[in-house]
This record gives C-alpha cells, sequence and structure tokens, in this order.
C-alpha cells in the first residue's frame, strides 16, 4: 500500500513538472554601426554580437550601397567565444548603406537578417528608397526573418526521433522489462526485426536531413557541398555520431537475427549501449551545444531528456504492439499473469523515467525561457503548452494502466479478465499515439526561436510606438 502510493505521488508530481526542453537559436543583440546610426566617418568594420556561438564557416555579412551595388569587404573574423564575428570595410563614401547578414548559430540553425547606416549629415547621404529604409526603432529584432514552422526539418526530425526512440527503448525493454527469463523464440526473433527496422528507419532519417541541412547552407545539394557541412559545421559531427552507431546496431542486430547461435545477450547489450551514445548526438549540435557555454550541464541534461523519454515512449511501443501480439498466442491464464508482471516490471521504469523527464525539462526551461509569461502568446509558447498538456494525459493514462486496469486481469471471471486485458492494451495503445504527437511537437519546437524571441501573436504595437520606446 505504502509502495503503491509513493508511486502516485510520483505520477502527479511528474504531472506538474512535465514540461519539455525550449532551447535557444542565436540572436543578433547588437551591431557596430548600429541598426539606423548615422556617422559622420567610414566605420573601419561591421561587427555583429549575437547571443550565443556562431560558426562562422557558415555565416556571412554583406554590404550594399543606396544603388544595390556590393561593397567588397573582408574575412569574416570572429571573437568573444564566436559571439562576435566582424569584417573589414574600405573607406566609404557619404551614402546609406545596407546590411545584409546570414549566421548559422551553434544549434545549426540559419538567421538572418538586415539592417541600415548612413555615413555624413542627412544632406550628403545618398537616400535609398523608401521601401529599403526601415529603421524600425532600431530594434534588430525588426530586421531579423520571422519565425516559422520548417515543416520538412520537423518531420525528418520527427522521424529520426520515432527511430531512435523505438530502438532505444524497445532494447530497454528487452533487456529490462523481460530480462533473462525464458521466452518464446517467436517474440524474441519478432523483437530483432522490430528493432533492426528502428535502426533503418533511422539511417534513412539521417540522411534525409543531411540533404536538408545542406540545401539550407548551401542553397544545393551534392557529394561536395555534403562534406563542406559535415565538415565545417557541428552538425557533421554529431550527424556521423548517429549515422555509425545506427548502422553498427543494425549489422548486429541483423545478423543477431539470421544466426540463432549467435550471442544474443551479447548483441542486445552492445546495441543498446550504441544507441544510448546515438542519443547523444543532438545534445552535442543542437540547442544544447548552443548553451554548453554558459551552462555546463546542458548537453548532460538534454542527454538525460531524450534518454529518459525513450525508455518510455519506446517500451510503450514494445508493450501495445509486439508484447500484445505475443500474448494473444498463449494460454490466457498463462498469458494474463505473464501481461501483469511485465506491466509491473515497466511501470518501475517508466515511473523514474518519467519523473528524470521533469526534472531535465524544468532544468531546461530555466536555463532558456526567460519568464513563464513567455510562454504565452507566441507561436513557439502554444506548441511548447500543447506538448505539455499531452504529457500530460499520457501520465495520466499511464498511472490508469498501472494502478486501475493492471489489477483487474486477475478478476473473478474469464469474461472480466479478458475485458481487463483489452482495456490495458488500447490504453496503451493511445499512449503510444499521443507520444507520436509529442515527439512531433518536439521535433517543431526543435527548429523553432524559443519563446522570448518572438513576436508576440497579438502585438498591436505600430513602428512608430516601437520608435517612441
Amino acid at each position: 500500500m505504502i509502495r503503491r502510493t509513493a508511486n502516485l505521488v510520483l505520477v502527479v508530481a511528474a504531472i506538474f513538472l512535465a514540461v519539455s526542453t525550449s532551447l535557444a537559436h542565436a540572436k543578433l543583440v547588437s551591431s557596430t554601426p548600429s541598426a539606423g546610426e548615422t556617422l559622420t566617418t567610414s566605420p573601419p568594420s561591421i561587427s555583429l554580437q549575437f547571443s550565443v556561438r556562431v560558426q562562422s564557416k557558415m555565416s556571412s555579412i554583406a554590404v550594399k550601397d543606396a544603388s544595390g551595388v556590393s561593397i567588397f569587404v573582408g574575412a569574416i573574423v570572429e571573437s568573444d567565444q564566436g559571439k562576435l564575428i566582424s569584417v573589414s570595410l574600405p573607406e566609404l563614401l557619404p551614402g546609406s548603406y545596407r546590411v545584409e547578414w546570414r549566421a548559422l548559430s551553434a544549434d545549426d540553425h540559419i538567421i538572418d537578417g538586415n539592417f541600415e547606416f548612413t555615413v555624413g549629415n542627412e544632406s550628403q547621404a545618398v537616400q535609398a528608397g523608401a521601401a529599403d529604409v526601415d529603421h524600425g526603432g532600431m530594434d534588430h529584432s525588426d530586421h531579423q526573418a520571422a519565425p516559422s514552422i520548417n515543416w520538412p526539418q520537423s518531420l525528418v526530425r520527427w522521424l529520426i526521433y520515432i527511430g531512435m526512440m523505438t530502438l532505444t527503448g524497445g532494447l530497454g525493454f528487452r533487456l529490462f522489462v523481460l530480462g533473462s527469463a525464458a521466452r518464446s523464440e517467436t517474440l524474441d526473433a519478432r523483437l530483432m526485426w522490430i528493432f533492426a527496422a528502428a535502426a533503418f528507419f533511422t539511417i534513412a532519417g539521417l540522411f534525409a536531413a543531411l540533404v536538408l541541412q545542406t540545401q539550407m547552407l548551401t542553397g544545393s545539394f551534392g557529394i561536395s557541398q555534403g562534406m563542406s557541412v559535415l565538415s565545417e559545421t557541428s552538425f557533421g559531427p554529431s550527424w556521423l555520431l548517429q549515422l555509425l552507431t545506427a548502422i553498427v546496431a543494425f549489422v548486429l542486430l541483423i545478423l543477431s537475427s539470421i544466426r540463432k547461435e549467435a550471442p544474443r545477450k551479447v548483441v542486445l547489450w552492445f546495441a543498446f549501449g550504441l544507441t544510448l551514445a546515438a542519443l547523444l548526438g543532438p545534445s552535442i549540435s543542437g540547442h544544447a551545444r548552443a548553451a554548453w557555454d554558459e551552462y555546463s550541464l546542458a548537453i548532460i541534461s538534454d542527454w538525460l531528456h531524450l534518454v529518459a523519454g525513450s525508455m518510455w515512449i519506446g517500451g510503450l511501443g514494445v508493450l501495445a504492439f509486439a508484447i500484445a501480439s505475443a500474448l494473444g498466442e498463449a494460454d490466457r491464464q498463462a498469458a494474463q499473469e505473464s501481461l501483469s508482471a511485465i506491466t509491473r516490471r515497466f511501470t518501475n521504469i517508466a515511473i523514474p523515467a518519467t519523473v528524470l523527464l521533469a526534472i531535465t525539462g524544468l532544468y531546461n526551461t530555466w536555463i532558456h525561457v526567460e519568464s513563464p509569461s513567455a510562454l504565452v502568446g507566441t507561436t513557439y509558447g502554444l506548441v511548447l503548452v500543447a506538448k505539455v498538456a499531452i504529457s500530460g494525459v499520457m501520465i495520466v493514462l499511464g498511472g490508469i494502466n498501472a494502478f486501475v486496469l493492471r489489477p483487474r486481469l486477475f478478476a473473478k471471471s474469464d469474461a472480466g479478465a479478458d475485458a481487463g486485458e483489452r482495456r490495458l492494451f488500447n490504453s496503451v495503445r493511445l499512449e503510444v499515439l499521443l507520444a507520436m504527437i509529442v515527439l512531433l511537437l518536439a521535433a517543431i519546437l526543435a527548429f523553432l526561436p524559443p519563446a522570448r524571441e518572438h513576436k508576440p501573436i497579438s502585438a498591436s504595437e505600430t513602428p512608430a510606438a516601437q520608435e517612441a520606446k
């Protein structure tokens, strides 16, 4: 009774703590010259200060005069741990100039924008057309591309999440829930092929991600462009880590399925270790990498978040489909006893996993979200709130499965026990469906700037009002 009460407390706590990772893209903080500034003499350089590190090899700064002619600038030089990039300028004649910049942030996302400045007094300046001059209160955020959902990259990331979490969580389920107890060879073989399919799914998704990333950074895709992205950006080491671990796991699982005499337990443990390493990939190249310079636990926290999510979601998938199918072929009483034992052991893994998800999510949010109000009235905030709400429903369903439906497997009548089994599997399948939605929302969030860098959806201030500020 005490143990069940403690588990229920943990489930309720996880519902209130289940805030997912919400990490930051780079943002242009300031520039020299500043947006809209009038200078009496030609500046020696253009400098851009960002909120986080940017990757200078894939960034650019261009300067054009009022007629649109490009001004020759020097090579990009970085300082301040990569947060400040600059280019040298030749002597500029009096006139209006437009700076167009594009930067690849440490989390491998492109941001861009533009601003204007003037050399000489107003009578000397060559005025640009009205449509080209908009200093917007000299706020650089007014000159950056508006955030929007990147559907191609989000969908590919979603597919990779599904593959990686099915593989990691499925292997964890096989090792920690099913264990070394005697299981049917049919179930074991079925699981091995499911794991191999998940690894293949991940590999295919990674190649699609490379194509999209290369097209985004270079404007086209080819072997040379792809090699440049892999060798010159932090996307490369992350991508290679995930690809190599997924390929080795795939080969091992296929060989183990074909060769019955293979030491399956060793293969499973080795493959599980590889998948844990693969989950480190998104953390060393994405948002957590951008925050790592200031918060030393950002990468490990993000990785633990992914591991916990994999153990929960991947295990649910195996329970909902592979275990349900296998138990349907067994003796009814033995199947119900086995199902009760399996769900009890899985609950002992799922509850700590959800609590770890909540703790790491709160930590990541503390790093990157300015205040609770920053989650209201923005695209990012709405997506995040939806993700947290659906996660909460999943946790409630998990509590119902563990503490209400599982005990009903031992109903006095066979009909009642069968009905309890059907309700349990239907509820678990609903959890899996909700998990797919959560992963899609997580993939969308990965390519959106955080709430604090959005314009409020309800904002009605005019540029004049902003300038007055």
